[in-house]
């Protein structure tokens, strides 16, 4: 009985990697493909330090780059004008407006830190 020959792999031709890399370097409009009804992708380049971070941060609060990115760009575009500011922000807004000047403050810090200098 004879010994069956192994089959021909075939092989695929590949582009080398750096001609790839010069190809994907020559288009230097970003990309903006529908990925979904609504949605678009873009192809960004960024440090790698702080793509590194973003990744980091985003493992640690259980969200992706692209969520991250996402609402960092609804947020930064967003409309402001028309909310009321948070509890917060009224009461130290409150303690700004009452009334105290400059020079009244600036004469407290005074009387606090030469009080404090002196024991």
């Amino acid at each position: 009985m004879k010994a069956k020959r192994p089959k021909a792999k075939k092989t695929v031709k590949r582009e080398p990697a750096a001609r790839k890399t010069a190809r994907k370097a020559k288009s230097a409009k970003p990309k903006r493909v529908a990925s979904r009804p609504g949605r678009a992708s873009m192809e960004m380049d960024l440090d790698a330090r702080t793509l590194q971070k973003a990744e980091e941060f985003s493992k640690k609060h259980s969200t992706t780059v692209p969520r991250l990115v996402d609402s960092y760009l609804f947020e930064l575009t967003r409309d402001h004008s028309e909310e009321e500011p948070s509890p917060l922000v009224r009461e130290l807004y409150k303690m700004t407006t009452e009334g105290h000047t400059t020079g009244e403050y600036k004469g407290h810090l005074l009387k606090k830190h030469v009080e404090n200098s002196n024991k």
